[in-house]
């Protein structure tokens, strides 16, 4: 009996790891240079095989279950997943222990090591389809010396209410995703008043958003405008040219919302954005690129507006317990 509740301690390491969550704001990392060319597994993880027990054996074990990967995941990218997934054996730290411990780690070099497999997991995540849910995670102690009651950080990650709100042992955590954000719909292009149909397109834009649009010509001034406003969400016209170097550094930024390529070569372009999940379309007319933003934006306030009502159940149905 001892043995099986060591071994079920062991395996919900992996649900119970806010404990070891840090409890303030991170350096930086180090730059990591993204690329859309797939390295295999074996490759990736090269840095980290004397770091981590049995890694080569559990590589071998990941590829052997994603031969048949779905989502237009290759092979390695599919299995980069499944290894953050497994489980080493009792007396073993597993491959995400290490990873989740490295990441966490305040001297932020600690990371280095892995950004080869990082790259490779980064590129698979991007592949998968977008998901938005109200996520719910039960933790058996109290949070309270971790977290006030109430309290709901700046922006979308984990919180906790006090055990005793919630009416139980555990704590009841959830992710803060029901807060209603300026939605900005943002234009990056070097060549953007340069023609007279750009001018005209963005007349037309500032009339539909008046208060909510903005036009850049310089990659930084963008990043420093969303920077700027980490409580907004963004939806981004980009160009072509520009997109292939700035939808690689945004992409993952929780900002960011929706992006749409409008650009004169729509196939050539396509290659290269299909490898990122927020790019919603790449197209070539002007009418064509004002419609996928309504869209975009259309959704996008639906969906806060579903998140608010059920953030309203969810304080009414609390209220009602305590």
């Amino acid at each position: 009996m001892a043995a099986a509740a060591k071994t079920f301690d062991t395996r919900r390491q992996r649900f119970s790891g806010v404990t070891e969550e840090p409890d303030k704001v991170l350096p930086p990392l180090p730059p990591i240079i993204q690329t859309n060319t797939t390295s295999s597994l074996y490759e990736a993880v090269k840095p980290i095989s004397h770091l981590v027990a049995n890694l080569q054996n559990k590589v071998a074990y990941a590829l052997e279950k994603c031969k048949n990967p779905k989502d237009d995941l290759t092979c390695d990218e599919s299995a980069a997943i499944y290894l953050y997934t497994l489980q080493w054996t009792e007396g073993e730290n597993s491959f995400y222990t290490m990873f989740n411990r490295a990441s966490r780690n305040e001297n932020r070099t600690q990371l280095i090591p892995y950004y080869n497999y990082l790259n490779l997991f980064l590129l698979a995540m991007n592949k998968l389809p977008a998901v938005q849910h109200r996520i719910w995670r039960g933790e058996n102690i109290d949070l309270k010396v971790k977290y006030e009651q109430e309290q709901i950080p700046p922006a979308p990650e984990e919180v906790a209410q006090s055990a005793d709100a919630a009416g139980t042992r555990g704590t009841l955590s959830y992710s803060n995703s029901s807060q209603i954000n300026d939605v900005h719909i943002l234009w990056l292009d070097p060549n953007i008043s340069k023609s007279q149909e750009n001018v005209k397109t963005q007349e037309k834009l500032k009339e539909l958003y008046p208060s909510y649009y903005k036009s850049f010509e310089k990659s930084d001034e963008l990043e420093k405008f969303i920077e700027q406003n980490q409580r907004c969400s963004v939806i981004l016209v980009t160009g072509g040219q520009i997109g292939r170097q700035i939808v690689p550094k945004i992409h993952d930024l929780l900002q960011v919302i929706s992006l749409i390529v409008y650009c004169m070569d729509k196939e050539k372009n396509e290659k290269w954005s299909g490898h990122y999940r927020k790019v919603k379309g790449v197209v070539n007319r002007s009418d064509d690129m004002i419609k996928q933003v309504e869209e975009e934006y259309a959704q996008l306030v639906e969906e806060q507006k579903q998140q608010k009502q059920q953030q309203q159940v969810t304080e009414s149905t609390k209220k009602s317990i305590r």
